[in-house]
């Protein structure tokens, strides 16, 4: 209704509106399957995509499957496939249905990651590698005998291993009888020495006997190793040589992997668990033998055995070393960042840190690093010439704000550009609090030249080097720059939280680059919270990270590697008539301190 009368108003001809409940022509896909696609593609995207037909003025029908990816950590790019025949489509569809059978029925085998085509479309890769649907079936087969081949090595391991814990076993049984038997002759001694006749028995009795193992016939275990051969035979029957393997082949050599695995890893316990209790067996055994022949020396005479017997001394049995427990330690849980969930929070937190620790003066030095004046900031620290043009830009930014002046920069109202009736906005609440400015800062008269400009930025460079001292990492996080192919390790560097800030700094260029950091928590550096861009005054501005999500880091004090490089595309533009897309390299670095 509003819009029929805007369009009176403007004697529009026409109004447009959009179709609705308008039926697939099911002419490449059944809707059924239509429906089956988005729920395979939101798996590998977590986001649910578009899928509609498209006619030209021919009648020519492309299904076209539009959307959103994560290509890089935080990285989401669109993305949009043209199924042009009922075989693309067909192909793209049995793709996408195998990868979300693989991803679910293996979850612990296979996680297949979406980047973007040449021409802009939603691709799939495992170890970045491209999985199409022309390769799917030779993937397949390289999976089946991977796996296959590593089937047949742990279960020859796991024989080895179940041999090991049968023998353990053995020697555990014959401990523990050894161990009886030395109890059962503490015992004797201890119920002897209760009284006057069992003191003067014990001393007229032979020595204490010795432990003899009984040597039983060694019989063969036809029930072990036809267990062991009975597996083995379901374990390889899943491997079979075959020219094609489907889908099922793998998932089953899989599961059985799974299980064989899941077997050696409760051996391994077991067979630690043994070690462990032999280990405390012999202990004890060893002390029992030792305290039975100081008793056996103490008989030499009556008196001196009478003597030894009245003593009150601990049983000799269970007193010796026990087993060593390790000490568990407890895991060293820290707190994992993800932007779109932590970000608010972790820049109230840092906000409300830095208004804590740092000074006016600070806050204004960080402000600088924020803005352009970072590259003259960064060739006052390594000695390098300024150019006199940058000092004539500056001064024309100057004269059009009104803040340039014959000798000094000097302002009657200070830092009360407004009454008190004047009110700001800033994360959807008010705040009567000045913004900074730069020009201000670097004190720009008509007069300033080049040495003016280096000495006061040879100023600002103390104050944010006290300042860097100061703030530390409250977590663990990835940073990103925008840079050429080498970060700079002298420069003090401002990196973006958000990953697509830092794209966007070269949008326009033919090919992106980043540089990519990871900062741990308790590492030197600052966030450019509210506190950075605005004076408070009046104490009203929020806390948060609202104007930016940048942070700023000395980079000198760190020893920079590049671990890492990974390249991929997004989509810059989608329409009708073409897909852009745009190459992004992306520098991953190691940080050590120097």
């Amino acid at each position: 209704k509003k819009q029929i009368e805007l369009a009176k108003k403007e004697k529009d001809d026409y109004l447009f509106v959009p179709i609705n409940e308008i039926d697939y022509t099911k002419r490449y896909l059944k809707k059924s399957e239509i429906t089956d696609m988005e729920k395979y593609i939101w798996l590998f995207t977590k986001q649910w995509p578009n899928i509609y037909e498209v006619f030209d003025e021919n009648n020519e029908l492309t299904m076209h499957v539009v959307g959103k990816t994560t290509v890089y950590d935080e990285i989401i790019t669109d993305y949009k496939n043209e199924l042009r025949t009922k075989e693309e489509a067909s192909k793209f569809y049995q793709l996408l249905k195998a990868l979300f059978i693989l991803q679910t029925e293996l979850p612990n085998y296979y996680h297949f990651e979406t980047q973007i085509g040449e021409k802009g479309e939603l691709i799939f890769e495992y170890n970045s590698k491209v999985i199409s649907f022309d390769n799917l079936s030779k993937f397949i087969k390289d999976e089946y005998q991977t796996y296959a081949s590593d089937l047949k090595e742990i279960f020859t391991y796991k024989e080895e291993q179940e041999k090991t814990l049968e023998k353990l076993q053995e020697e555990e049984k014959d401990k523990n009888l050894e161990y009886l038997f030395r109890e059962k002759q503490v015992a004797t001694y201890l119920e002897c020495r209760t009284t006057v006749f069992g003191r003067i028995k014990y001393f007229f009795r032979g020595k204490s006997g010795r432990f003899v193992k009984t040597k039983e016939k060694e019989k063969k275990k036809k029930n072990s190793k036809e267990k062991n051969e009975m597996e083995r035979n379901i374990s390889y029957s899943v491997i079979e040589e075959k020219k094609y393997y489907t889908i099922e082949d793998l998932i089953k050599i899989c599961i059985e992997l799974e299980r064989i695995q899941i077997r050696v890893k409760n051996t391994e316990s077991d067979i630690k668990a043994l070690n462990d209790k032999i280990q405390s067996m012999n202990n004890k055994i060893k002390n029992a033998i030792l305290y039975l022949k100081k008793i056996e020396e103490h008989k030499k005479s009556i008196f001196e055995f009478w003597k030894f017997a009245n003593r009150d001394e601990a049983v000799g049995l269970n007193a010796g070393k026990e087993e060593e427990k390790e000490k568990e330690s407890k895991p060293n849980l820290k707190r994992t960042f993800h932007f779109e969930e932590d970000f608010e929070e972790i820049g109230i937190e840092a906000d409300r840190m830095q208004r804590d620790l740092l000074t006016r003066k600070e806050c204004d030095a960080l402000f600088l690093t924020t803005t352009n004046v970072l590259e003259d900031i960064n060739k006052v620290r390594e000695h390098q010439e300024i150019q006199e043009k940058k000092i004539v830009q500056l001064k024309e930014e100057a004269e059009k704000e009104i803040i340039l002046f014959e000798t000094e920069n000097f302002d009657i109202f200070g830092n009360v550009k407004e009454d008190k009736t004047k009110i700001n906005i800033l994360a959807n609440q008010k705040h009567r609090e000045v913004e900074k400015s730069k020009l201000k800062l670097l004190d720009i008269t008509k007069n300033t030249e080049v040495e003016d400009y280096k000495e006061t930025l040879e100023q600002w460079n103390k104050s944010i080097d006290e300042a860097l001292t100061k703030t530390k990492a409250i977590i663990d996080m990835n940073l990103y720059m925008a840079g050429n192919e080498k970060l700079n390790g002298d420069h003090i560097g401002v990196f973006h939280i958000n990953p697509m800030k830092a794209i966007e700094e070269q949008v326009k260029k033919e090919k992106i680059s980043i540089y990519k950091i990871q900062v741990a928590e308790g590492m030197s550096l600052a966030y450019a919270s509210n506190i950075i861009y605005y004076d408070n005054d009046h104490q009203t501005l929020p806390k948060g990270m609202n104007v930016s999500d940048k942070v700023i880091v000395d980079m000198s004090q760190y020893d920079l590697k590049v671990k890492k490089q990974k390249i991929f595309r997004i989509n810059q533009e989608i329409n009708e008539e073409e897909n852009k897309t745009k190459i992004v390299c992306v520098y991953e670095y190691e940080l050590k301190n120097l």
